[in-house]
């Protein structure tokens, strides 16, 4: 692990933040680990991948509301 650590802030809506912490619960784990291992994926990935995480899901628009 690297020495020097950073905190990343997420802003979620409440009731996604329950669900998510009761599913990292049940797998024994922890938001932390989860969004760790995420980003870690991630960066892993490749661009040929992290392209599918530019658009938001259907039917879901961005916080600026634009597609």
């Amino acid at each position: 692990m690297p020495n020097e650590y950073a905190r990343l802030t997420v802003l979620l809506d409440a009731q996604r933040k329950k669900e998510f912490d009761l599913l990292c619960a049940e797998l024994g784990t922890n938001a932390s680990q989860v969004v760790r291992e995420l980003i870690l994926h991630y960066l892993a990935s490749g661009p040929q991948e992290q392209h599918l995480l530019a658009d938001p899901p259907a039917g879901r628009q961005q916080r600026d509301g634009s597609h």
